[in-house]
C-alpha cells in the first residue's frame, strides 16, 4: 500500500470518525441483515475506492475506534477526578470518600457495561439504569456520602443528561436567546 493511499484513507477516517461514532449505531440498527449493515458497506466502499483489502480497512477502523475509546475513557476519568478533588477541597466529601467513590464507579462501570445493553429491549435498558441508580443510592448511604456527589447530575434521569448534553453544545442544544 503506498503512502499516498494510506494518508488518504487515514484522512477519511479522521473526518468520518466522529460522525460515524454518532450515526453508525442508528444506521446499523435499521439496516437489514441481507445487505451486511452500514459499516460493512462502508468498509467495502472504502476498500474498492482506494484499492485496499477490505479486512485491512476494517482492522484500521477498529484500531482507530479502540484508540479513541481509550482516550475518551481517560479524559472522563481525569474530569471525574478533578470534580471529586474540588468536592474534597470544598469539604463536601473526605479524601477517603473520594477514593471510595472512584473505586465504586470503576466497579459499576464493569458491572453495567453499556456494550451489554445493546441486546436489551428499551424497557430492560431502563430497568438496568434504574437498578444502577438504586445500587448507587444504597452504596452511597452505606458510605455516608450524599448520592449527588457520586455522579454528576445523579438522579436527574435522561432529561438531566440531555440538559448537560445541551450545555456542551450537543445535537439537542437549543439556540440561546439573546437579551
Amino acid at each position: 500500500m503506498n503512502k499516498q493511499k494510506l494518508m488518504s484513507v487515514a484522512a477519511i477516517f479522521v473526518m468520518l470518525g466522529t460522525t460515524l461514532s454518532a450515526t453508525a449505531p442508528a444506521y446499523a440498527a435499521t439496516s437489514s441483515s441481507t445487505n451486511g449493515g452500514f459499516l460493512s458497506g462502508l468498509f467495502q466502499f472504502i476498500a474498492q475506492k482506494f484499492g485496499l483489502d477490505q479486512n485491512q480497512v476494517k482492522s484500521a477502523v477498529q484500531d482507530y475506534a479502540n484508540q479513541n475509546k481509550t482516550k475518551i475513557q481517560q479524559n472522563m476519568a481525569t474530569r471525574e477526578k478533578k470534580r471529586l478533588d474540588a468536592l474534597v477541597t470544598r469539604g463536601k466529601i473526605t479524601s477517603a470518600q473520594e477514593t471510595a467513590i472512584i473505586n465504586e464507579l470503576a466497579t459499576l462501570q464493569s458491572k453495567y457495561n453499556i456494550a451489554n445493553f445493546k441486546s436489551l429491549t428499551p424497557d430492560a435498558r431502563k430497568q438496568k439504569f434504574q437498578d444502577e441508580q438504586n445500587e448507587i443510592k444504597t452504596w452511597a448511604a452505606s458510605q455516608n456520602i450524599d448520592p449527588k456527589y457520586v455522579l454528576p447530575g445523579f438522579g436527574m434521569g435522561m432529561q438531566g443528561h440531555m440538559r448537560r448534553f445541551d450545555r456542551w453544545g450537543g445535537a439537542f442544544a437549543s439556540p440561546t436567546p439573546t437579551p
